[in-house]
């Protein structure tokens, strides 16, 4: 027999999971300026002596992680040189690593315009776009690095990633299993199936996959979380423990991970162990407003209300813009009597909803406001 969390809870919890393991990581574009003749064109003597010498010294000030320098190097090359796609992606590496994603993008687009072509391009302005959540054309870049190049690792990663992200799992495992064609030693790609089987409710599944993707990779604590999740989803209590405690061990400073353990804990119905989780992650990173929001959640489900708008409070405090917080707060004030603090509450949370679009959590404070009135 399983435990079903609610497919809305599950959702979130391993769509959070997923997300953490980030866009996978650009290639080093240090190679692309390793040599000069790789972008050195047919120019005259002087000018091209100038090229040369510009592009060895933005290689050199990339590797000092003189970034700045370096940017200004090469948007001196891209003078010299305005038909060199590798001196514009190199740019676009650079914006990338200072997190200029909308600048890495133009960079990107620049070179893809000169170079249709190349499939690292596309990838990279893949991750780009997927930095600054936009995510459909992201999609769309992945596709076209896949399409040019069909080994490309890293592309059928983020593919699989941001596919798992917008509920299309079978689209997703499609990605993550061409990974595995490619590199069958791949823990993201495995991870990112053993999550996606979570999501399907088949825990057992999600453990084979799951415990093979540990043998490959020891140190990852999003594996034993994963594991965590899925014999929760068992009724194993004992092994989900374990799992958890495995994951803070290999992570012990962080605090979202501690986070995450708290929402799982909680939505399996284990408030004590939650927040015990959520504790830890504040102790960790005061400033963490999901660790706040879920401990606030945890006092709430307890019955501990004074508790819960002390934590609710800071949650708003710490993200203004988190509707659930502010309703929450808003029923932990109306279990206490005080209702003109409640209705502000609720109010705040009706408009952020409104504002996100959120339609059915504007019917739910809409109900909870009438509920209120005298």
């Amino acid at each position: 027999m399983t435990h079903s969390f609610g497919k809305s809870i599950l959702g979130a919890i391993v769509t959070t999971l997923v997300l953490s393991t980030g866009v996978p990581a650009m290639a080093q574009s240090t190679k692309m300026a390793q040599s000069t003749n790789l972008y050195a064109q047919s120019k005259p003597s002087a000018e091209q002596q100038e090229l040369e010498t510009v592009l060895k010294d933005a290689r050199d000030q990339i590797e000092a992680k003189n970034f700045a320098r370096a940017l200004s190097l090469f948007e001196r090359a891209a003078q010299l040189d305005p038909q060199n796609a590798r001196i514009f992606s190199s740019i676009g590496y650079i914006q990338a690593t200072q997190g200029r994603y909308q600048e890495a993008i133009q960079a990107y687009q620049q070179a893809i315009a000169i170079d249709p072509k190349n499939a690292d391009f596309a990838y990279a302005l893949g991750f780009n776009l997927a930095s600054l959540g936009q995510e459909n054309d992201a999609i769309t870049a992945y596709r076209t690095a896949v399409n040019l190049n069909n080994r490309h690792l890293n592309a059928y990663l983020g593919l699989g990633l941001l596919l798992t992200r917008q509920n299309q799992y079978e689209a997703g495992l499609q990605a993550y299993q061409q990974a595995l064609k490619i590199d069958g030693q791949n823990t993201d790609a495995r991870t990112g199936i053993g999550f996606i089987l979570l999501e399907q409710e088949r825990p057992d599944d999600a453990i084979n996959v799951l415990q093979r993707a540990a043998k490959f990779d020891n140190q990852s604590s999003r594996i034993p979380l994963g594991l965590g999740i899925a014999y929760l989803m068992r009724n194993d209590r004992t092994s989900a423990l374990q799992s958890f405690e495995r994951a803070a061990q290999l992570d012990p400073r962080n605090a979202k991970l501690q986070a995450q353990i708290g929402r799982v804990l909680q939505a399996a119905g284990e408030t004590e162990a939650a927040i015990a989780a959520y504790q830890r992650a504040i102790l960790l990173n005061n400033g963490l407003p999901e660790a706040h929001r879920g401990i606030a959640d945890s006092y709430f489900q307890q019955g501990d209300y004074a508790s819960a708008i002390a934590a609710y409070r800071e949650a708003t405090r710490l993200d203004p813009e988190d509707a659930s917080a502010f309703y929450g707060l808003g029923q932990a004030l109306q279990a206490r009597s005080q209702r003109e603090a409640a209705l502000q509450a609720f109010q705040r949370a009706y408009k952020l909803y409104q504002q996100q679009g959120q339609e059915e959590n504007v019917q739910r404070v809409q109900a909870a406001l009438k509920a209120l009135e005298p």
